[in-house]
């Protein structure tokens, strides 16, 4: 049966390490936001830019900077990833957030970061699941690969 070509949420899994070789499964994730990238600009109009450039100020670029990416989930009572996380935050030891995007998609993101935040218990409520959410800064370039397929 082919793959479709779009895809929903569904499948995905995501997983914490602090060495970036032995991952944990968090047990009930909800949401995920991968970072967004950007790029400044510097600014080097010089006094002949507008005689030289066409009257347009002139730019180099600067830095690349990813945005902070979220992990929410409902809390389980065995949970080795969310137990890491919360590890690591006090610690503010470097993690690895491996993310195995649906089947339909075939790639899988890891992103090296610090936790920025950790909400280890979320609102309690008698009509909702408990939820935690996190925030991690990636401090490394996200990578991006294809994974493994186990579909013909």
């Amino acid at each position: 049966m082919a793959l479709p070509e779009k895809a929903t949420g569904s499948g995905t899994k995501a997983s914490i390490s602090l060495d970036g070789q032995t991952y944990k499964d968090f047990a009930s994730i909800t949401k995920l936001g991968p970072p967004s990238m950007s790029r400044g600009t510097v600014d080097v109009t010089d006094m002949n830019s507008y005689e030289n450039n066409d009257q347009m100020k002139e730019f180099l670029t600067d830095f690349i900077e990813a945005e902070e990416m979220s992990i929410e989930g409902f809390v389980k009572k065995t949970d080795d990833g969310r137990d890491l996380a919360e590890t690591a935050f006090y610690s503010g030891e470097v993690v690895y957030i491996k993310i195995i995007l649906p089947a339909a998609i075939g790639k899988t993101m890891t992103v090296t970061g610090l936790m920025t935040s950790y909400r280890p218990i979320g609102d309690i409520s008698t009509d909702a699941g408990i939820a935690f959410t996190m925030g991690l800064k990636p401090t490394a370039k996200p990578t991006l690969t294809a994974t493994a397929s186990t579909t013909e």
